[in-house]
């Protein structure tokens, strides 16, 4: 009896270890194909500046800076849109309260770099 059981459990472990189909994707080779969250985007056309992106980061990761030669205005072109991925946690939030959806999470997520001043980026 005691035999039986050690040998029903060897059993379940060689069927789980060889007879099973690999979840690991050869990265990268091969890439995922579900949605993920990655890198903001903002479309200028419907965007207002209102800020409150800005005002819900968490981790006061996004910044919008009057580009030079340019008027305060509710234009998005007027402004450059910066993210730090670096700090970013990617929750999303900045999508969410967004009033016209104008920030969106895209699915490009190969983001490393080797140094911290090259994870800020423009967005716009």
């Amino acid at each position: 009896m005691f035999i039986t059981g050690i040998l029903k459990g060897m059993w379940v472990t060689i069927k789980a270890a060889l007879f099973r189909k690999n979840v690991t994707l050869q990265y990268p080779k091969e890439k995922r194909n579900r949605p993920y969250k990655g890198l903001q985007k903002v479309n200028a056309n419907t965007c207002i500046v209102c800020g409150v992106c800005v005002r819900t980061c968490p981790v006061n990761a996004i910044k919008i800076e009057l580009k030079l030669g340019h008027e305060k205005t509710r234009n998005a072109n007027d402004y450059n849109f910066i993210v730090d991925t670096g700090s970013c946690m990617w929750c999303g939030l900045c999508e969410e309260v967004c009033p016209k959806h104008a920030i969106y999470l895209t699915n490009i997520y190969e983001m490393a770099d080797y140094t911290k001043d090259k994870l800020t980026r423009k967005i716009n």
